[in-house]
């Protein structure tokens, strides 16, 4: 009898892991992405079409269409090297991982591009852009903040809001607000 009760436990236990497991890729009625979606990410963090191609795996949020809870991982940042843990990321030829721990985008010139963290594949904690070194030749100094993000900052608490900050190119803060859904859908609202 014992054995048969822990044989039905295990079932139970079982069916409810697969009753709530997480479900990915999956489209609403219209066609479009709705819900969480594995990327793959190369070693340059491009996205990529296949996990052949890939190094890393993430997961972006969408909400009918709108990838709410993505960061632009490789706009023009693809010409610097991007460190993980402070070690230099490298092809590895390997199945990818998720995206874990600290991320740095580092210039040709040994600048620092951006620096961001990943948790299980999601984007976290504080994101900051010092782009203004490569976009401006005519900043005053190199290494300005340009973007300030942080993931854990949540407009009244709402998932896949997060708080966002722009500077110009003398380090003054010129705009702030949160990324939520408001009146014209997914945006930054200025508060």
């Amino acid at each position: 009898m014992f054995k048969l009760k822990i044989r039905l436990l295990i079932l139970l236990l079982t069916h409810s892991a697969l009753a709530y497991s997480q479900t990915y890729n999956q489209k609403n009625t219209k066609g479009k992405k709705h819900g969480d979606w594995i990327e793959y990410i190369n070693f340059k963090f491009h996205v990529v079409d296949s996990s052949k191609k890939a190094i890393f795996k993430r997961i972006v949020r969408y909400d009918n269409g709108v990838a709410i809870n993505n960061v632009s991982l490789s706009n023009f940042f693809t010409k610097g090297q991007f460190y993980r843990n402070d070690t230099l990321v490298k092809y590895q030829g390997l199945q990818p991982i998720w995206l874990e721990g600290k991320f740095t985008d580092i210039s040709k010139n040994g600048d620092t591009l951006q620096v961001f963290y990943f948790m299980n594949g999601r984007i976290v904690g504080e994101h900051k852009n010092y782009d203004w070194g490569v976009m401006c030749k005519s900043c005053p100094a190199k290494n300005l903040l340009h973007e300030y993000i942080n993931y854990d900052n949540k407009y009244n608490n709402e998932d896949y809001t997060f708080y966002y900050e722009e500077y110009d190119k003398n380090g003054i803060k010129k705009f702030s607000g949160y990324w939520r859904k408001g009146e014209i859908g997914w945006a930054i609202y200025e508060e």
